[in-house]
């Protein structure tokens, strides 16, 4: 069960802002999505996909739109993972520090406890799934698929 002081807080309190995350719940899940993104990005250039052109994410300049898309297939794992950390016994309050300025962030040992879980979860699950995400993709787009999948960007 997460600990609900840890995500509890007024909504009235909070403007919808992304950034700086509020709240020690969305400081997890934006230090997670940017580890995230980072694999989503080398899963599609490793299949030499161009980045910045996406399909449910729109194109702008300096963004790239289809490794946010990627992305969506592992947010499942980070939003999991996060609530995870906030379990008893796993952080708590002192590993987040709260200000107006810079909004809530996260403690030197929470950041690690995160990379931790997250590398755990990237080896056997994440990587996996966002290869075979841009190899489908790449199959529906007419490219040859990477040796040893199929058009579903499963192992053959």
């Amino acid at each position: 069960m997460p600990s609900l002081a840890l995500i509890a807080y007024d909504i009235h309190d909070h403007a919808v802002r992304r950034r700086p995350p509020r709240d020690p719940f969305n400081a997890l899940l934006s230090y997670g999505y940017a580890l995230a993104g980072a694999d989503a990005l080398a899963a599609v250039q490793r299949l030499g996909l161009d980045p910045a052109l996406g399909f449910l994410h729109s194109l702008y300049p300096g963004r790239h739109a289809l490794s946010l898309d990627a992305l969506e297939c592992v947010r499942p794992l980070v939003d999991r993972m996060a609530v995870a950390l906030l379990a008893p016994g796993a952080l708590a309050r002192d590993d987040f520090s709260d200000d107006a300025s810079h909004g809530c962030r996260l403690s030197k040992r929470a950041r690690g406890e995160l990379i931790q879980a997250w590398y755990a979860l990237r080896r056997d699950t994440a990587v996996p799934r966002l290869h075979a995400w841009a190899n489908a993709l790449r199959g529906l787009l007419g490219e040859p698929l990477e040796a040893g999948q199929n058009e579903h960007g499963s192992a053959m």
